[in-house]
């Protein structure tokens, strides 16, 4: 790589079926990006916000996401980024819960989830079908591994990606927070960097949806499993990290941006998730 790989990191607070105001969110972040934006990441399912449980099966509400993701195609078109927008979408009349990857005007590879929740708040074999392991995508000379929330947390698509040449792991998700669920994400992320040897970057959405709230946190874990850059918890933020490729004992991606808040206590983190849940249902 002889330029830095940068990345835009868009932990945004989508509403579920509110297509209008997701688009207008997403189309405002693309237009405040830095201009040495090579990536920008978005959670998973930002177009409809998650999880829209039962408008998957309304037509309209499916040609909804359509334009919303045309409406992301033309504004890529004055950009040099990449984008990587989760959406819901159809396929040879399938759908799948998917990550498009946008630029210049064109979807230049569809990354479908593989690993469909089907346990407690999750009913995603309901709605969607499972996708084929993908393939990385060649961002800036590096090869990146697009993953999906659940397929992080089983080593299959990892190992996949490892094995076809993937060096960055790079998570979009919608991962609900309960008061261990922090913790429970990072070593998860760990187990998948131990048997791959790659970075994860992890971006998490936030919010209030009903009864869920989504608590962001998203991070960024290097190929040693430990934690060098996150974004706060239970607010909406934007962070642009720089990466490297530096040699200890082999190539390995380095991102150099280095940030993270300072934590909050048990108590703290449950007030901060009760009052997001009521701000967002209100």
């Amino acid at each position: 790589m002889t330029q830095p790989l940068q990345i835009t990191i868009a932990q945004i607070n989508p509403v579920v079926g509110n297509l209008p105001a997701n688009q207008d969110k997403i189309l405002q972040t693309l237009d405040n990006l830095p201009d040495e934006t090579d990536l920008v990441v978005f959670p998973e399912m930002v177009t409809s916000g998650y999880p829209p449980e039962d408008l998957l099966i309304k037509d309209m509400f499916l040609d909804g996401l359509k334009n919303v993701v045309s409406a992301v195609q033309d504004k890529s078109k004055k950009m040099s980024a990449y984008i990587a927008l989760p959406s819901a979408w159809i396929e040879c009349d399938a759908l799948y819960n998917a990550i498009l990857i946008i630029h210049k005007g064109e979807i230049k590879q569809i990354i479908k989830k593989f690993e469909l929740p089907n346990y407690g708040v999750f009913d995603e074999k309901r709605y969607f079908e499972i996708g084929d392991f993908s393939e990385p995508v060649i961002i800036k000379d590096v090869s990146i591994g697009f993953m999906i929330c659940e397929d992080l947390w089983f080593p299959a698509v990892s190992a996949h990606l490892e094995d076809e040449g993937a060096e960055l792991l790079v998570c979009c998700n919608a991962s609900p927070f309960d008061h261990l669920k922090p913790e429970q994400r990072q070593a998860t992320a760990k187990d998948r960097v131990r048997e791959v040897g790659l970075p994860v970057l992890y971006v998490n959405q936030v919010g209030g949806q009903d009864e869920l709230v989504f608590d962001g946190g998203s991070f960024i874990m290097d190929h040693k499993g430990h934690i060098v850059t996150q974004l706060p918890y239970f607010k909406e933020d934007h962070l642009h990290t720089k990466w490297k490729t530096q040699s200890d004992g082999g190539s390995n991606l380095i991102c150099e941006t280095k940030q993270i808040p300072g934590g909050q206590t048990a108590p703290e983190r449950l007030y901060s998730a009760a009052v997001l849940g009521l701000r967002d249902y209100v």
